[in-house]
């Protein structure tokens, strides 16, 4: 079930945040970035599956998942690459393109 992040609706970078599946969406208020507002950026946690030893890593937006590891839950980001950290993008792109998967 979707929970605000904050108690004040005017002044909030976070307007909600999500758990599902162990994965946190966070979705932008309206005292975020004007490109951010209403934007939804997901974490997901990354395990080694069979492994349950092993240290969990997380995983944002488009960033790709490590060789031996796996994704928990759905990504639900649509925040363009061009408006995240490197470590979020998928790979670096050309002028125009957007770092999101078509």
């Amino acid at each position: 079930m979707p929970r605000p992040a904050c108690r004040s609706r005017t002044s909030c970078p976070l307007r909600r945040i999500e758990v599902a599946d162990g994965v946190l969406h966070l979705q932008f208020g309206n005292k975020a970035h004007g490109k951010l507002q209403g934007q939804v950026l997901s974490l997901q946690p990354l395990y080694v599956a069979g492994s349950p030893l092993s240290p969990v890593s997380w995983n944002c937006a488009w960033s790709r998942v490590p060789p031996g590891m796996q994704a928990a839950g759905e990504n639900r980001s649509t925040i363009e690459g061009k408006w995240l950290p490197v470590e979020c993008r998928d790979i670096p792109y050309a002028a125009g393109e957007t770092g999101t998967p078509e």
